[in-house]
């Protein structure tokens, strides 16, 4: 590979790893319920619902229902919805001091995969930069 090419994909590396750390912890801090104010409970799923997204892609949502002290709640989780169906009873957790804030522990380790994979992109990219370009021994 040539010292231009190299620098390209660094710089690229760098750029979509930077972007996956922020984007993650953006979304973790924003989803994320503390585990002290975590309240597990099941949910019925109501309703999935699907919208057209970037590249040809389907963004899938499912409406749930859920019961805190006696009174019913209804939400959205977009995580793996594409796995729910109509009916289906599925485990949440939602923060006992706002509970439509509602997440499930499998979005935890989505938020936790899409940082580790930034940071592995921005440690690649990095080390691509500083990698000093081997010159070929001439006999």
């Amino acid at each position: 590979m040539n010292k231009l090419g190299r620098k390209i994909i660094s710089i690229l590396l760098l750029v979509l790893g930077l972007f996956l750390i922020t984007y993650g912890l953006i979304r973790y801090n924003r989803d994320f319920v503390s585990y002290q104010d975590r309240v597990y409970t099941t949910a019925e799923v109501l309703e999935v619902k699907g919208f057209e997204a970037n590249f040809d892609s389907t963004h899938r949502v499912a409406a749930i229902e859920y019961n805190v002290n006696g009174e019913d709640m209804s939400s959205e989780i977009n995580y793996h919805s594409v796995m729910f169906r109509r009916g289906d009873t599925i485990t949440i957790y939602y923060d006992q001091n706002h509970p439509e804030r509602v997440s499930s522990d499998t979005a935890d380790y989505i938020m936790f995969l899409i940082i580790l994979s930034g940071i592995v992109s921005t440690i690649i990219g990095i080390l691509l930069m500083l990698k000093k370009t081997r010159k070929k021994k001439r006999a």
